[in-house]
């Protein structure tokens, strides 16, 4: 699921967080404790935020490798990219291609920081993303499952129920659908 070097199909990465999303459901049915199932269900909220994060990667991965123009925007609009100065000997010194710079910078996001991941696809793309409400509100939920060992700041236990997943699971699904359904009419212009 993660070879970028399979993402030949602009639909790809959808592809990809559907079956992500399908194996973690098939999670749910496993058996155990009450305790077990209660971590299973933070564990698996906490990896379908990270389901989005790499479908929203993987979407622009394939639009700046496989779209001349795509590449273009991402490089002339985006600030990070945009205002980066590199000297010429460096360039031939490193023997890196403008789309190599762009792939380097675009493993240095971290996906859940929308400011950053709004202008890739609003600038970049020429797409408006969909409500990301939902995101923001799983984020904080995350932060906690992951950094407080699935404590609050109050040191309450964060207990997922598996409606809030299968709400979950849903919202990520339908947002990434809505992002593939906006990016469907664009023409890929090879590089």
């Amino acid at each position: 699921l993660y070879d970028l070097e399979q993402m030949a199909e602009r639909s790809q990465p959808l592809a990809n967080l559907k079956a992500r999303i399908n194996q973690y459901q098939q999670l749910l049915a496993l058996q155990g404790s009450e305790e077990a199932k209660t971590l299973c269900r933070s564990l698996l909220y906490s990896a379908t935020v990270g389901a989005l994060e790499s479908f929203l990667w993987e979407t622009v991965y394939f639009w700046v490798d496989n779209d001349i123009k795509s590449l273009h925007d991402i490089i002339v609009r985006i600030q990070g990219l945009r205002d980066k100065q590199i000297k010429l000997g460096d360039i031939v010194k490193e023997n890196k291609s403008p789309k190599d710079h762009v792939k380097a910078y675009l493993q240095g996001i971290v996906w859940h920081q929308t400011k950053r991941v709004k202008p890739l696809f609003e600038q970049g793309l020429g797409i408006t993303l969909p409500d990301i409400t939902f995101f923001e509100k799983a984020l904080q939920k995350r932060h906690h499952i992951v950094h407080r060992s699935g404590h609050d700041m109050d040191k309450k236990p964060i207990n997922v129920q598996g409606s809030e997943l299968d709400a979950l699971f849903s919202q990520v699904t339908e947002f990434a659908a809505a992002i593939d359904k906006e990016l469907e009419s664009r023409s890929i212009r090879s590089n």
